[in-house]
Formats: C-alpha cells, sequence, structure tokens
C-alpha cells in the first residue's frame, strides 16, 4: 500500500510535541471555560492522533468520519475562545439532546433506553433538566445548528466545501462507497475490493487538514491561557507551510 510516510509521520511527530506542550498548561479546572477549551483541544490532539494510526494501518474508511469529528471540535473551539458566553450554547446543545432522549425513554418502550427510564433518580433527573432549559430559555439562549456553528466561527466556506463533503462519507453516501470500494483493473474491469490500495494523494487531504486543524488549535489555545509556545513546537508547526509549499511546486513541476 502507498502511503505518504513523511505527511503520516509529520502528523504523528506533531501530535507528540502538542501533548508535550500541553504538559505545561496552567489553567483554572473547576472554571468551565477554561475546562472546556482545554477538553475540546484535547479532543482535537486525541482525533489527529486517530487519523495517523487509521493512515498507518489500513484504515482510510475512516478517516472522513474522524475528521468530521475533529472539524466539529475545532467549530467549537474557536468560537468559544472567541466568545466565552458560547457555551451557554453548548450547554443548550447537551439539554436539547438529553430531553429528546428522557421524552423517548417515557413514550416508548424501546429496550435501549431501558436504564434510563428505570434509573431511581430518572423524575429528579427529568426535573433538573426541565429548570435548566427553562433558565436557557430565559436568557435567550438556544441549541445552535452545524450550519450556524460554523457561521459564528466564520467558517462557512468550510462548511460549504469540506464539511459537506465529509458528510457524504460519515454518511456511507452512495458516491462514498464507490471512493471506498470501486476499483479499476488493468484490463479495464471493475470489481468490489475492501482495503484497497490508497496511494499518497488518497490520504493527503485527511493529514494535511488535521494537521492544519491542528496548528490553528495550538496557536490559539496557548493564546488563550496567555502562555508562551515552545520554541520547538513553534519550529514544527512552520513545517506545515514547507511541506505544503513542497506540495504545490510538486504538482506544479508535474503539470
Amino acid at each position: 500500500m502507498g502511503i505518504d510516510l513523511r505527511h503520516t509521520e509529520y502528523l504523528a511527530v506533531l501530535t507528540r510535541d502538542c501533548l508535550d506542550a500541553a504538559k505545561l498548561f496552567r489553567f483554572d479546572q473547576s472554571h468551565p471555560w477554561h475546562f472546556t477549551v482545554v477538553a475540546l483541544y484535547g479532543s482535537i490532539v486525541e482525533l489527529a492522533g486517530c487519523i495517523v494510526v487509521l493512515s498507518e494501518h489500513d484504515g482510510y474508511t475512516g478517516l472522513g468520519s474522524v475528521l468530521r469529528t475533529q472539524l466539529e471540535a475545532y467549530v467549537d473551539f474557536v468560537n468559544l475562545v472567541q466568545d466565552r458566553s458560547y457555551g451557554r450554547h453548548m450547554d443548550a446543545a447537551d439539554a436539547k439532546q438529553l430531553r429528546t432522549i428522557y421524552r423517548r425513554a417515557v413514550e416508548s418502550d424501546n429496550p435501549y433506553l431501558l436504564g434510563v427510564r428505570e434509573h431511581e433518580a430518572f423524575g429528579d433527573m427529568v426535573k433538573q433538566l426541565d429548570e435548566e432549559l427553562q433558565l436557557l430559555k430565559v436568557e435567550g439562549i438556544e441549541s445552535l445548528g452545524i450550519e450556524q456553528r460554523f457561521s459564528m466561527a466564520g467558517m462557512t466556506d468550510l462548511y460549504d466545501g469540506v464539511y459537506r463533503v465529509l458528510c457524504t462519507d460519515t454518511h456511507s453516501n452512495r458516491s462514498a462507497l464507490l471512493t471506498r470500494h470501486l476499483e479499476q483493473q488493468a484490463d479495464g474491469n471493475i470489481k468490489i475490493a475492501f482495503y484497497r490500495s490508497r496511494s499518497e494523494e488518497d490520504l493527503l487531504p485527511f493529514l494535511d487538514s488535521a494537521a492544519g486543524i491542528l496548528v490553528d488549535s495550538t496557536e490559539r489555545v496557548h493564546e488563550a491561557l496567555e502562555l508562551k509556545l515552545p520554541q520547538q513546537l513553534v519550529k514544527r508547526m512552520r513545517q506545515l507551510d514547507e511541506m505544503r509549499a513542497a506540495v504545490v511546486q510538486t504538482d506544479t513541476a508535474g503539470a
């Protein structure tokens, strides 16, 4: 299998450097904003690591779903860093989803929700959640759709482009199935293949996107926490621009 080891290894090393730098974080873990900013950043780092593992172990089919999840965490992260009140929209999203689960647990005999409706504190849980929803309503806080979240982050183009494409992959649309499993043979025949061979070009968009998200998030989290970026990490992050320039030069030379 063809794998762009240079880009895979770069993302792996970048992830490790970001983890090392995170050990130096100093923040108030009891503060909701501090906690959520660092937790979102932690998810972005870990999801970059997941992309490395999938790239190294024939996991092409999972790359789009993981990158989409990383991108969603990134959008929430950017919004929260820019506006501390954004955390209440995240609270609203949690409360709305949980209330739906509670309602379905009561209204149906869904076996997967049996543990919810039979919980000894279920009544208190519903009451507490309804109080939270009422408070959010009074504050004028609503759960935001994914397009709204991208718009607030100033990333509408990213939503209309990259994110929509990743959604077709996550939902296993027919176009995604063709990309994953359709393979043309040397004799011109077509066959369905599992774990089919991948080129460097197949993996590069995922590796590059994950690295770009991680680099930008790393800069933002250090600025938000008023911490200085370690010089080694700065050098590592700058390598991404160098690698991108090299790819552009290679494409131009081959045109």
